[in-house]
């Protein structure tokens, strides 16, 4: 399970709006002076990410939590996000070329199949949106609240 650690900014019924801390690169060492990588991590600013994530454990507003999202999720969501409409692109783009009635109109057809393309995968956006917005599995989850001490589990763990 991918966690990183938020601050609850606001709480729905059963959600809460978390906002996360920009780590810069890797943030394993100290040498924050020296590393190209946290540089890089100031130049494209230095606010974190707010986004809504389950609240099962009940945490408040101005708790520390850690949050998670299930192994693989990001990665399989990210190909469904990115690579799908792309390829409906590219796709659309071949297939118009290749049933023009001549070469002289191939890349007019070319542009229109591409363009064919991009309105199919909005429309596959459209929909899958709607699917993974439904699913716990693709949605961030609190696992817990974050104290002084450590981590401090606020769920059960499953059996089996």
């Amino acid at each position: 399970m991918l966690e990183t650690q938020a601050i609850v900014i606001r709480v729905g019924e059963g959600v809460a709006y978390v906002e996360t801390r920009r780590q810069s690169g890797c943030g394993h060492c100290d040498s924050k002076n020296g590393c190209a990588t946290s540089s890089i991590g100031k130049l494209f600013g230095a606010d974190g990410a707010r986004f809504r994530a389950l609240n099962p454990v009940g945490a408040g507003v101005g708790d520390s939590v850690l949050i998670g999202v299930e192994d693989g999720a990001l990665f399989k969501s990210s190909l469904a996000v990115y690579l799908v409409p792309l390829l409906l692109v590219i796709l659309g783009a071949a297939w118009a070329g290749s049933v023009a009635p001549s070469s002289a109109a191939a890349d007019g057809y070319s542009i229109a199949g591409a363009f064919l393309g991009l309105v199919a995968g909005y429309f596959w956006l459209r929909i899958l949106t709607s699917a993974i917005g439904s699913s716990r599995r693709f949605q961030p989850v609190i696992l817990g609240k974050v104290r002084e001490q450590g981590f401090v589990p606020m769920m059960k763990e499953s059996q089996g």
